[in-house]
């Protein structure tokens, strides 16, 4: 089973963010091209995470070098969880305070698709992606966000790990009739905005044509890449040495953003180790950096501290796994941090690898 885990997971960050409003603004300078990393800093303790906690993980993050971020949202169970009603305020206030905060590049994921299920508003549900009425509510939506990303989104992705969900419904046709027309309209509101969608590494690797044809006439590919085998069990810590090249591969010359770059360190039942992640960590950062900004500039590790059993158990549950040992062994080893506070190795090697690379 194809399966990796992506802005569900991001989802619960949600609690994060906080604004928006509606309306144009001046055309930016676009950003010089230049290698950002991001850290998907969930605080320690959560859910029961304090104010202190929040502030103390972008101070962690930024520490180690990370200049970039990436938010997400839902359309339809967060931005109009109502039909016609949207709830976009957050959207642009987390943006303008991650700016403000020092952040020079945002990735933004707006989910209509999110990994195994339609993330759209409920009386669209059933409704063709490539109807006039689908395409014409995400369009309102763009306008509703309008100024609240003007200037501050670097990259945004429409749909999360899609190809899992256009591989199950075989509607690949109908979701790029819809995102073509939905990205140009994005691009016109916020020019030098790069659009794309999110694809797993490894589902851009098994539908070769279907995901090339997809995303044709994306301005970069964006992909979420966790090198697992059967069982959720972790390949090589190497393997970034061979597979951040091959995404490059795949783009035609367009860059790569790494929307989420992770690996579970459970030893118990996957057989990793907190040496093994830590390896990782040190391949990627060293690889990336020998790739350089034009074909790879943003890079989102994912995650800063370890989530808690309750939250593994209900992610587990979203993705139809809630039985499964090594899913839930691989969810909950993720951080490079314990959900407690204390450092693993990989926190060490994000540290040095970001130092050694000349980052910031």
């Amino acid at each position: 089973m194809n399966i990796r885990p992506g802005l569900a997971l991001m989802g619960l960050l949600s609690f994060m963010a906080c604004g928006g409003r509606s309306g144009d603004s001046p055309t930016p300078t676009p950003p010089a091209v230049h290698r950002v990393l991001a850290v998907s800093a969930l605080p320690k303790n959560y859910p029961q995470s304090t104010v202190a906690d929040l502030i103390e993980a972008r101070s962690l993050v930024q520490g180690a070098g990370a200049r970039g971020e990436f938010a997400s949202y839902g359309w339809g169970t967060a931005l109009e969880s109502t039909p016609g009603t949207f709830t976009v305020t957050r959207v642009g206030s987390t943006a303008a305070d991650s700016a403000s905060a020092g952040i020079s590049q945002q990735l933004i994921g707006l989910q209509v698709i999110n990994t195994v299920v339609r993330d759209v508003p409920r009386d669209l549900l059933t409704t063709a992606w490539d109807s006039a009425v689908m395409r014409n509510r995400f369009k309102a939506l763009l306008d509703q966000l309008g100024a609240g990303l003007q200037g501050r989104v670097t990259y945004l992705s429409i749909g999360n790990e899609v190809d899992v969900h256009l591989a199950a419904t075989g509607e690949w046709v109908a979701y790029k009739t819809f995102l073509d027309d939905v990205a140009a309209y994005a691009r016109a509101k916020w020019p030098g905005v790069k659009v794309g969608t999110t694809l797993t590494f490894g589902g851009a690797q098994a539908h070769p044509s279907e995901a090339a044809r997809l995303t044709a006439a994306c301005d970069l590919l964006i992909f979420t890449y966790y090198p697992l085998g059967a069982g959720f069990v972790p390949l090589g810590a190497d393997r970034p040495a061979t597979d951040l090249p091959a995404m490059v591969a795949l783009t035609g010359g367009r860059p790569v953003v790494v929307q989420e770059f992770g690996y579970p360190a459970n030893a118990a039942i996957l057989g990793s180790s907190e040496a093994a992640q830590a390896a990782f960590f040190t391949s990627g950062l060293g690889t990336w950096a020998s790739l350089g900004a034009a074909k790879m500039p943003f890079l989102n590790v994912f995650l800063l501290h370890d989530f808690d059993q309750a939250s593994v158990n209900a992610l587990a549950a979203y993705y139809g796994l809630p039985s499964d040992a090594g899913f839930k062994a691989y969810l909950g080893s993720l951080g490079l941090r314990r959900n407690d506070g204390s450092p693993k190795q990989a926190w060490a090697a994000l540290v040095q690898g970001a130092a050694t690379s000349g980052l910031p």
